[in-house]
């Protein structure tokens, strides 16, 4: 019972994970889209939000008129 529920975390964890990641990937791709390269150091901060956070950066991201709207999103974020 102890393997089993090690394997369920461990499941549960990697799509957990590639989740966030493939959210990261298409905010990021859209980012790049609509305002041309992203700062190395916005992409870092992206790709450390959680979940959650990603959702909300990618509603947020369509009201954005440029690259200092993210940094302050982010900035609030942190």
């Amino acid at each position: 019972q102890g393997l089993q529920q090690g394997l369920q975390q461990g499941l549960q964890q990697g799509l957990q994970q590639g989740l966030q990641q493939g959210e990261s990937m298409l905010i990021l791709r859209q980012l790049r889209k609509r305002f041309g390269s992203v700062d190395k150091a916005l992409q870092t901060r992206i790709e450390h939000l959680t979940v959650a956070q990603l959702e909300a950066l990618a509603e947020s991201l369509l009201d954005f008129s440029g690259p200092n709207d993210l940094e302050a999103w982010l900035s609030d974020i942190y």
